[in-house]
């Protein structure tokens, strides 16, 4: 994801001069990054050899956890994900992947479960 912010201004200004403008990520409200990193489940200091499963958890609910785990925080309680949120809020989900959907990766903004 840094990468990205990094690069972006470059792309820019390549594209669009350097007062340029993006339709899409410029006109966004807000913007943010996050790190993915999992945590050690007895100690709960960062374990930076993450699995899909901790991963997809912390992008789909914001609450990092251990390797194994999807949508609970290290102590096995239960977060919600993007996808459920904002089913609960009555919009419309969906959820595209490349990959077979019962991957950590796709299954991550289902929901809760621990797949150790």
């Amino acid at each position: 994801m840094a990468w990205v912010i990094r690069k972006l201004p470059l792309r820019r200004n390549y594209a669009e001069g350097a007062g340029g403008f993006f339709k899409g990520i410029d006109a966004l409200p807000l913007t943010g990054q996050y790190t993915h990193y999992s945590l050690d489940k007895k100690t709960g200091k960062p374990d930076y050899v993450t699995d899909s499963a901790a991963s997809a958890t912390a992008w789909t609910t914001g609450v990092k956890t251990y390797n194994g785990a999807l949508g609970v925080d290290i102590h096995e309680n239960a977060h919600q994900t993007i996808l459920e949120l904002a089913k609960a809020a009555g919009l419309a989900t969906g959820n595209v992947s490349t990959a077979e959907l019962q991957d950590a990766t796709p299954r991550g903004v289902g929901g809760a479960c621990d797949i150790a």
